[in-house]
């Protein structure tokens, strides 16, 4: 095995080589080793690849074979509940869920949450402006993502904080389930299994309260947009409407955490395109789509051949796993020009941060709005942001790539302090 795939399989082994910033890994995977096969599993690092595949009908996003048996040491009741997600679904019935769902994030829709989404903002910042400083992730990069979408479903501030758990209990869950390289029993589960098929149970009797009110006094939000299609003459099931606000629960909150992260990181490292946000904000949506291709926050996507696929000279096997490398892929040289560079001129279009053909993030345009209204709040109040660590630490597991902390000056008074993090390995 040479020292690149070595590298490369020892990231997706071992939590202690994903505990850094790979972003250097991932632009070596693209630039030398596009493709790479470990037994029944490909790894796809190089951009053409990666879109080439992630837009074949033959390559979707569907459960493995051993999916029960990657569920019975976390959580069997998750895994069940899981397997009616909408992204896991037949062609066919992905195509028309996702319909139904997109309606609910239109541009009209997205813009008209723009008002509240920076209140929000204004509201978070409060504090930590006064002071001077704060911790990114905990103080706004968690509760911004979780108030945004309460506002998109329409929940009362009082549920927000369970929505927060709900949705980081099951994340947790996910992640380990996913884990097919991680050695079975080499993490201890905590919380216990009950605990975690406790809160399954909380969150499945939440939201059948939600859609059974909704469905009884509809309003403008997504999930009275989704009960007034649901029944039984609807296009949706009431089972499917219950598992689609579920997914919602899930797969905004924590990448998008991770994605306001990542974009604070590219500025507070370069301050002269900080300064140049500042000076015209603008700029503060190319900022936010710049940070997250630069350092992408979910760094890969998980596909299941259907049938044969001819990759150049390789040949993917029917249920053989795809890892689609869209961290890599982000960082590609044939496709951008200096990828590691965080640069405001580059042209935006083809980055990979939400995925790329027929699963790409419904949630994109709500993503940025987010981002871009953290990053216009900053131009107003913080002329200058540093870092406020001389060492960060990541996180660890396979679902993102992520600082951990974020500990930023808002003060605009500290000049930047080196960051000691190690290189992808």
């Amino acid at each position: 095995m040479t020292g690149l795939k070595q590298a490369a399989w020892t990231y997706l082994s071992d939590p202690r080589a994903r505990a850094v910033d790979n972003s250097a890994l991932f632009g070596r995977l693209a630039a030398d080793a596009p493709v790479l096969h470990f037994g029944p599993v490909w790894l796809v690092a190089g951009y053409d690849e990666v879109t080439r595949l992630a837009g074949d009908p033959r390559c979707t996003l569907a459960l493995p074979p051993t999916w029960d048996e990657q569920c019975a040491r976390v959580n069997p009741a998750f895994g069940e509940v899981f397997k009616s997600f909408m992204t896991v679904q037949p062609d066919e019935s992905h195509r028309r869920l996702r319909r139904l769902v997109a309606r609910g994030f239109s541009a009209r829709t997205i813009q008209a949450l723009r008002p509240r989404v920076e209140q929000v903002v204004d509201r978070l910042f409060e504090e930590p402006i006064r002071r001077g400083h704060c911790e990114f992730v905990a103080e706004i990069g968690i509760p911004l993502p979780v108030m945004t979408t309460a506002a998109l479903l329409g929940l009362p501030e009082g549920d927000w904080r369970h929505v927060l758990r709900w949705a980081h209990s099951l994340t947790a869950d996910l992640s380990e389930m996913t884990a097919a390289f991680q050695a079975a029993g080499d993490q201890e589960l905590v919380p216990s299994r009950e605990e975690r098929e406790r809160t399954l149970r909380e969150v499945m009797d939440y939201i059948e309260e939600l859609v059974r009110r909704r469905s009884a006094q509809p309003g403008e939000d997504l999930v009275s947009h989704l009960a007034r299609q649901s029944g039984e003459d609807g296009r949706l099931s009431h089972d499917e409407l219950v598992s689609m606000v579920l997914l919602i629960f899930m797969t905004g909150l924590e990448t998008m955490t991770a994605a306001l992260a990542n974009t604070l990181l590219c500025l507070a490292r370069n301050p002269d395109a900080w300064q140049r946000v500042v000076a015209d904000p603008s700029l503060a949506a190319t900022a936010f789509a710049e940070g997250i291709r630069t350092v992408t926050p979910v760094p890969m996507g998980s596909r299941v051949a259907q049938a044969e696929v001819e990759l150049g000279p390789h040949l993917i096997q029917p249920g053989q796993t795809v890892l689609l490398m869209w961290g890599a892929a982000n960082q590609d040289p044939r496709q951008f020009s200096e990828p590691s560079r965080y640069d405001l001129d580059r042209p935006g279009i083809g980055q990979l941060a939400f995925g790329h053909g027929p699963y790409f993030c419904l949630g994109a345009a709500l993503s940025q709005l987010q981002g871009e209204s953290v990053v216009r709040k900053l131009t107003t109040c913080s002329p200058r942001i540093a870092l406020a660590a001389d060492e960060l630490q990541w996180r660890d597991d396979l679902a993102f790539h992520s600082v951990r902390e974020l500990p930023l000056d808002l003060g605009g008074s500290a000049a930047p302090r080196p960051i000691l993090a190690a290189s992808g390995r």
